[in-house]
Formats: structure tokens, sequence, C-alpha cells
């Protein structure tokens, strides 16, 4: 949660807790994730690198949907290194491409595919697939607000526009959820 607040140096804190500090996959993700998403690019590279090497395909069904490449690509984007950056999204645009072929319904897959073509530029297919992400039932607002593979639609009104959007749909459901658990406890 604090991660998605934005608070990356209470994210930090979490991580060198004794439940998180053991090195084990979850706490690797987790820190990976935290310092991608604080945009510190230099550390981001190094726990992707080396969550890449012991599975090349990893993350992805993790908080997010980010794919250890997709994150390292961007990374390295964001480091200078244009031609590794390109090289590793454009392997991802294909991966992502062909999984959204496989699970047309799948809004991870959707998300995932719309976060790569936003770090590749594509901004017009990259807004297209993340409208079908959401018709499919996405409604994690909150990572795609800050989501770095997404910053190059910052400035777009369109991406403003889902974001709150997803945030009116999730608080409409809390209040119905609410809603319903109070009838639920009066009967």
């Amino acid at each position: 949660m604090r991660l998605l607040q934005g608070d990356f140096e209470g994210a930090r804190e979490l991580c060198r807790t004794k439940r998180w500090s053991d090195g084990g996959l979850e706490a690797q993700q987790i820190a990976a994730q935290v310092e991608f998403f604080a945009r510190n690019f230099e550390k981001a590279e190094e726990l992707y690198s080396n969550l890449a090497n012991t599975d090349v395909d990893g993350g992805g069904s993790f908080y997010g949907a980010v794919t250890y490449r997709s994150a390292l690509g961007r990374a390295k984007q964001s480091l200078g290194d244009n031609e590794g950056a390109k090289a590793l999204l454009n392997d991802c645009l294909a991966k992502e491409a062909a999984a959204i072929d496989r699970e047309p319904a799948n809004p991870e897959a959707a998300y995932r595919l719309a976060a790569v073509e936003a770090s590749l530029g594509m901004r017009e297919r990259s807004i297209h697939h993340l409208r079908k992400t959401v018709s499919l039932g996405w409604i994690d607002y909150r990572s795609l607000a800050t989501d770095p593979r997404f910053d190059s639609l910052r400035e777009d009104q369109q991406l403003d526009t889902i974001v709150k959007n997803l945030a009116v749909k999730v608080a409409d459901m809390r209040i119905k959820s609410q809603s319903m658990n109070h009838r639920n406890m009066e009967e």
C-alpha cells in the first residue's frame, strides 16, 4: 500500500523489516518494484537484472503487472541505454502481443501490452489497449497512475481520464460493498 500511495521511503523501510529482509523471491520483487516506481532506475535496473537472470520471463502476475524485462527495458531507457532498452522492449512487445492473441479477454495481458507500447512511444496503441484493459475489468488505477512505463503518456488527457474514471469506479464499488455489508449485518 505504501508503494501505491507514493510513500517510497516507507515502502523501503518495510522491505528492510525482518518479514521482508529474508531475500526470498517476493521480497526481491517488492524491493525491485519499489525502486522502479520511485524512479530510482539505477537500483531498479540492478534488481530487475538479478530477477531476470533467475527467470527471464518472470514478473507480470505480480502487483501492477510488471514483468522483469519490461521494467528492465524502461529502466535502461531512463538511464540512456536506448539501444539495450529498445531491444528488450521490442522483445516484450512481441511476447505481450502474442499473450493478448492467446488470451484476448485477459485484462492483465492487455495492461502489460499497453505498458510496453507506452514505453516504446506508441501512444495511440497504448491508449487503445488501456481502454481495452478497463473494459475487460482492470481496476488497479493506483498502479496505472504511478507505473513508470506510462511516463510517456503522463501529459495525455486520455490517460488522466482513464485513471480518474477507474478511481471513481473503485470508490463506487467500495460504497456499494459497504452498503451491502451494512445491510447484511442488520439482517
